[in-house]
């Protein structure tokens, strides 16, 4: 606001502002949880990547059934990742409006996890160990009075 439109105050009076914002304060739990939140973005987006590389590279097998499910699957992942970055992104500026979403994606992926892990077979049950693990941690950080109290500005 340029000086001239300032609201007059008393010299050495407190600012009362509301137009510039105090600086969220930035705990370990957050930095470690954003930056899990944007390796999870990263991963369905690599995902994403590599399934649509693999319906290319095969030309499409089952005609366009299988390739539109394979669009479809990339389409919602992409979708996932750009809605956990924008997660991360309002929860490192203080805003609770990620914590919705980050805590609803830390419950469908815990889901994807436990049933990979009862598959009881190989690759999978590790991925979904891994998948499992990383939900309860994220969701443990989100949780945590630390995270709840530097993101409550809404």
């Amino acid at each position: 606001m340029p000086p001239s439109l300032e609201p007059s105050r008393e010299p050495g009076a407190p600012d009362t502002r509301t137009d510039h914002a105090a600086p969220v304060p930035s705990t370990r739990a957050l930095r470690v949880l954003l930056s899990l939140l944007v390796v999870e973005a990263a991963v369905l987006v690599a995902a994403a990547v590599v399934l649509v590389v693999d319906l290319l590279a095969r030309g499409g097998g089952d005609g366009s059934r299988e390739m539109g499910m394979g669009a479809f699957l990339a389409a919602c992942a992409l979708g996932v990742a750009w809605a956990l970055w924008a997660a991360a992104r309002a929860l490192g500026s203080g805003r609770r409006a990620g914590r919705a979403v980050a805590m609803t994606w830390q419950i469908f992926q815990a889901v994807i996890g436990a049933s990979a892990v009862a598959s009881g077979s190989g690759l999978p049950m590790v991925l979904g160990a891994v998948l499992l693990a990383l939900a309860l941690v994220v969701a443990a950080l989100l949780l945590t009075p630390r995270v709840v109290e530097a993101t409550t500005r809404s």
